[in-house]
């Protein structure tokens, strides 16, 4: 029977702590460290995604909104929570279906994009996550995607991105909805 390093030991307890963990997911999938204001409002959307988040009454939320000015890196916590919240579901036997809504069809797209591309090339994500394994027979486009399922007749994607007056209203998303961006400041 082969050794297991101490190497290799770590880099499972760097994966397992990704998949339970929104900061951990970040520093080991996309290697990235957040920065001091990010940590407050990822710990709020860990707490949400668990459903652990607490209003100051005691009751417990499923909404969270967050504001910060431009280069805070809200989309980018936006885009990776996606990433995190569909590999989470996958891993705890659920099929994940997530919205993503920004300002137009293009922004929200191109944001769908980055997501799906994490998932089907990101190395990590494929150790963190080896279950999210696309469905390109059903659907791979920039908007609208899915991954393997058990039950394929599902008609929902993975994830759909609109604008915010596109195309979304008839899906459900019951596992993440992220509205990022939703008007256009140059307007």
């Amino acid at each position: 029977m082969a050794q297991i390093s101490e190497e290799q030991r770590a880099e499972a307890r760097r994966i397992a702590s990704s998949r339970s963990s929104l900061a951990a997911y970040i520093e080991q999938v996309r290697r990235w460290p957040l920065r001091g204001h990010q940590r407050l409002g990822v710990a709020a959307i860990d707490a949400l995604v668990k459903g652990q988040l607490q209003l100051p009454d005691g009751r417990y939320t499923n909404r969270l909104l967050w504001l910060a000015p431009p280069g805070a890196g809200k989309s980018d916590l936006a885009i990776e929570t996606a990433e995190w919240v569909i590999g989470r579901e996958i891993e705890l036997g659920r099929i994940p279906q997530c919205g993503y809504v920004s300002y137009s069809d293009d922004v929200a797209a191109t944001r769908s994009v980055a997501i799906r591309n994490t998932v089907e090339f990101n190395e990590d994500y494929h150790k963190t996550f080896p279950h999210a394994v696309p469905a390109k027979g059903d659907g791979w486009g920039q908007s609208e995607w899915f991954l393997d399922r058990k039950e394929r007749g599902k008609k929902d994607p993975t994830l759909r991105a609109a604008g915010i007056t596109g195309g979304i209203l008839a899906y459900r998303f019951p596992s993440l909805i992220i509205i990022d961006d939703p008007h256009d400041i140059k307007l």
